[in-house]
Formats: C-alpha cells, structure tokens, sequence
C-alpha cells in the first residue's frame, strides 16, 4: 500500500522533473526506499529528496541517504535537548504553549526539526512537545 502511495503521490511527480518515464527507475530499489520512510529510519521529506537523486542518477536509496546523513535520529534524549533548546530559545511563545495554546505546536515542531536539521523522528518531536503543555 505504501509503495503504491509514493508511486502516485512522489514519483510520478519527480519523474515530471526529470522528464524521465516509469521503466527508468529501478523498482527493487524504489521499494527500498518506500521502507525506509515506513520504517521511519528517514522521514518523508527526506524519501523525496533520496528519490529525486535516484531518479536523476540512478544511485541506490541506501547510498544517498549515507551521503547525506539523512538518518532519523532515534535517540529520544537528542529529540528532548532539541525541544529543551528550542524552548529555551523562544521562551514566550513556550510559555504560551506549556499554559495551553496548543496551536504553537507546529511552530514548535517546525523549529526543533529545523534544529536537528531534518533528522529528528516527527513521531519523537510531537511526543516530546506533548510532555511541555499543561492543558488548562
């Protein structure tokens, strides 16, 4: 099911960009990288940026995620200083968020992504966000 939403949803996009076709991309390798994004080792935002490089280079999923470092972080204490960083940095608006507004999360989730460049698992972040808020 997976590899038939990335199929309609991402590649046909990416192969758009190329101007490539469907038979120019190696399928063992395109399942591969769907179950990288399944599994969460990388995030979806990163399966597109590994697919886009398979497609215009023929590499392997495995190889462009090394190259890139693109490899979620799941050490949860990372994800915890990542958000502890983050709130520390905007100490307002995590005031706001620890009394209740909860409508600050993707603020927060957006900046503690971008803190850990990408890497951090989204499932982590939102749990750890959940743990700051005491709801009124």
């Amino acid at each position: 099911v997976a590899t038939a939403k990335w199929q309609v949803n991402v590649l046909r996009g990416a192969l758009q960009d190329t101007r490539k076709e469907l038979s120019d991309v190696d399928g063992a390798a395109f399942g591969r990288l769907v179950e990288l994004v399944a599994k969460r080792s990388i995030t979806a935002t990163a399966g597109k940026e590994v697919l886009a490089e398979m497609v215009a280079t023929g590499r392997q999923a495995a190889d462009v995620v090394a190259e890139k470092g693109l490899l979620v972080e799941q050490d949860t204490g990372a994800v915890a200083k990542a958000v502890d960083e983050v709130m520390a940095s905007n100490p307002d608006e995590a005031a706001r968020y620890a009394g209740g507004e909860l409508k600050l999360m993707g603020f927060f989730m957006g900046q503690v992504m971008r803190a850990m460049r990408g890497k951090g698992d989204p499932q982590a972040v939102r749990a750890e966000l959940g743990k700051r808020v005491n709801p009124r």
